[in-house]
């Protein structure tokens, strides 16, 4: 250590070996030939968790903590813990940490989260819709535009209804990025009165 002639500010001295840490102050005024630094303690402290886009879902070892930007409290780094990040319309975010990570490397992990947004395709619909049809995923409706929706990479499972004409259907369907996948639908058929 080296510090100017007449330095009287504190300065820490830290020890860390994975997820545990011992600190002192010291001053240069008062320096010693050596310091015992062997009495390291798990570290527990506040953990800011923030993420790009914000107001993801964050998820404590399977328990819901609220929404990024948000702190979590009394975090022990050498405790076995899993976080998640989960937003709708990007890909959840996971990773475990054993105690074998730092403070610092954990901080930094979970300091802001890039989530990758889930790629979309599109499913069109094989003969169009005869009537008018609303369109579900998840319970939530899905605007239609030329007789297709547009679906996250992977598979969903759609619903498709008009209750004017008491139709209502589920379509299994497997989205590539980018790519339009046709579905053929039995229409109910109309009759006339």
């Amino acid at each position: 250590l080296r510090f100017d002639e007449g330095d009287t500010q504190e300065y820490t001295l830290l020890a860390e070996n994975g997820c545990r840490q011992t600190s002192m102050l010291i001053r240069p005024s008062e320096l010693k030939k050596s310091y015992d630094l062997t009495d390291l303690q798990p570290k527990v402290g506040d953990l800011k968790i923030d993420s790009m886009p914000s107001q993801a879902e964050i998820y404590l070892d399977g328990k819901p903590q609220g929404k990024t930007p948000r702190t979590l409290t009394q975090y022990n780094a050498c405790d076995n813990h899993t976080i998640m990040l989960k937003k709708e319309g990007f890909q959840d975010f996971q990773r475990t940490f054993d105690g074998s990570k730092s403070w610092r490397e954990i901080a930094d992990t979970l300091d802001t989260v890039s989530l990758s947004e889930i790629p979309l395709g599109y499913a069109k619909f094989d003969p169009p819709p005869p009537y008018p049809v609303e369109v579900y995923r998840g319970g939530k409706k899905l605007s239609m535009q030329d007789n297709a929706v547009s679906l996250p990479e992977g598979d969903s499972s759609i619903v498709l209804k008009s209750p004017g004409v008491l139709y209502e259907a589920t379509q299994k369907v497997s989205i590539s990025s980018g790519k339009t996948v046709t579905l053929k639908v039995g229409w109910r058929p109309l009759g006339k009165l």
